[in-house]
């Protein structure tokens, strides 16, 4: 412990520290504590942003148009419900949709409310259409607006072939703060779209809680479960590939730290041979001191990791329960979103800490192998 305890005090307080080692080791708890910081922030956004896209399209489904019979379908419900499971029942259909001179695209979501009202529809006016905010823009439409709902794939015989078509007033609209629902989502209630069919189906089982997601896995089978990972394939390697990026792009800068690593060790190593002689010659092997010298470099190394690790989780916690409202007004999270697991703080750790250790290891080979024996360099002194 005096050996180590020494040298550290040789970097921080000596009179000839070496100034190029103390930048190294200092950068190593930037690139940590970086990392972390980056990582939380980041893991804080992507979450936020698929919260509230699982929040309105659920955590997974049953495709029920897979199932030819009635009687399977009967089945299938059976079972969740002996399970305990709560999910809701909808149908969904792609549709056009006309107010005025313009026309939408439109999935319309035909809910049944007499079984299950997905939370975030609760303080909804259900008695007509609710739709999608951007929707609503892109029809220059308002509250009591009529619409009418085209279906291309359902066709009446009048002389002609003419699509079906519906009609219903907008009672409310719905934010979900993400383009790419509420430019084509809206939801009705079922029976409107089995009006429109002249069927009465559904389409779809839709799991909003991550518990009643697994038992119905575990229930039905993976098989026979949608979930919106699987959903979602495109976003999901999206995300995936923008925090790869970000931890190669990273990995890339630790580089630089690792350069002033690298040659601070081997500054820092031949100042003090002359310092490793005296311990020789207090009795310890050369063998010994070359392995304290090692592990003089993984403690270092360990330290800064950790103490960066430590200073960026207790940042995170001060943004994350202090709420500042840091964001424009254009962003939708109005504080920064925090979220980072248990494997992300490892990673944190051990890829400032692996490049760290790796360098440093190239310095001490080089040192050892350029020292030789100490009786040789105390000839050469003396």
């Amino acid at each position: 412990m005096h050996f180590y305890f020494y040298f550290f005090r040789y970097i921080f307080s000596a009179k000839t520290r070496q100034k190029l080692l103390f930048i190294a080791v200092v950068g190593l708890f930037i690139s940590t504590f970086s990392l972390v910081i980056l990582q939380g922030i980041m893991g804080g956004l992507q979450n936020g942003l698929i919260e509230r896209s699982k929040k309105t399209l659920g955590r997974g489904h049953i495709d029920l148009a897979l199932e030819k019979s009635t009687q399977k379908i009967s089945e299938i419900e059976t079972k969740l419900k002996n399970k305990g499971i709560t999910y809701s029942r909808e149908y969904e259909i792609e549709l056009m949709v006309n107010h005025g001179s313009r026309v939408n695209p439109v999935i319309l979501h035909g809910v049944d409310f007499e079984h299950l009202t997905p939370r975030f529809l609760e303080n909804k006016d259900l008695s007509g259409v609710v739709l999608g905010s951007d929707l609503a823009t892109n029809l220059n439409s308002y509250f009591d607006s009529k619409l009418t709902f085209i279906s291309p794939a359902h066709i009446d015989y009048l002389i002609n072939p003419i699509p079906r078509s519906v009609s219903e007033i907008i009672t409310d609209f719905y934010v979900s703060d993400l383009s790419e629902i509420d430019s084509v989502h809206a939801w009705t209630r079922l029976s409107l779209i089995q009006n429109l069919i002249r069927k009465r189906l559904v389409n779809k089982l839709i799991f909003y809680s991550e518990e009643d997601l697994e038992l119905a896995v575990e229930a039905l089978g993976i098989e026979q479960v949608t979930t919106w990972e699987q959903q979602n394939k495109s976003l999901v390697w999206a995300l995936n590939l923008e925090t790869n990026v970000m931890l190669f792009l990273f990995i890339g800068m630790s580089l630089l730290v690792a350069i002033c690593i690298t040659s601070g060790f081997m500054i820092f190593f031949d100042k003090i041979k002359t310092d490793l002689i005296s311990y020789w010659v207090m009795g310890k092997s050369q063998k010994d001191i070359y392995r304290m010298s090692y592990i003089f470099t993984h403690i270092v190394s360990l330290v800064f990791c950790s103490l960066g690790i430590l200073v960026g989780l207790l940042v995170l916690e001060l943004l994350n329960s202090n709420n500042l409202n840091l964001m424009p007004d254009f962003f939708v999270e109005r504080r920064i979103p925090v979220k980072i697991s248990p494997f992300k703080v490892l990673l944190a750790f051990i890829i400032p800490y692996s490049i760290s250790v790796l360098f440093s290891y190239f310095s001490f080979s080089s040192f050892k192998k350029d020292t030789g024996s100490f009786i040789k360099l105390l000839r050469q002194a003396s």
